[in-house]
């Protein structure tokens, strides 16, 4: 049996080679500001030059609107659009639909067992949560 493995909150080259040659299936690249691993879509954009085929290449997003959506999706080269905000399932759908792309819907997270904080971004909170929708 293989696992698939997603590694997120990436935003340095170094990060993205030892994620790539440790087998890593995703790679995730955090778009949301509040989040410490928030990160700009033009350095996603530079990252992903050097992600080969095969890999798949995660955009994850809180509560964002369609604007922040394509703002992302106009430079950076995502494969799949990952949520975990309030989302409704109609607003999944119509993400979904408009961006044509695979979606997974995560519960947004609570407290961080490592700070009390709240951390929607999957900071140390995902735990293997999201589904295919």
């Amino acid at each position: 049996m293989s696992i698939a493995a997603k590694i997120c909150g990436l935003s340095q080259p170094a990060s993205v080679a030892a994620a790539v040659a440790g087998g890593a299936k995703f790679l995730g690249f955090v778009f949301y500001a509040p989040s410490p691993r928030n990160v700009a879509a033009a350095r996603v954009a530079e990252l992903c030059r050097a992600v080969p085929a095969g890999i798949t290449r995660v955009g994850l997003f809180v509560d964002a609107d369609d604007a922040a959506i394509t703002s992302v999706l106009d430079v950076a080269p995502l494969d799949l659009l990952q949520f975990h905000g309030g989302e409704s399932p109609s607003r999944i759908a119509a993400v979904k639909s408009r961006f044509a792309r695979p979606v997974t819907r995560c519960p947004a997270a609570t407290a961080s067992s490592s700070t009390g904080a709240s951390s929607p971004d999957g900071g140390g909170a995902c735990r293997g949560c999201c589904r295919a929708v």
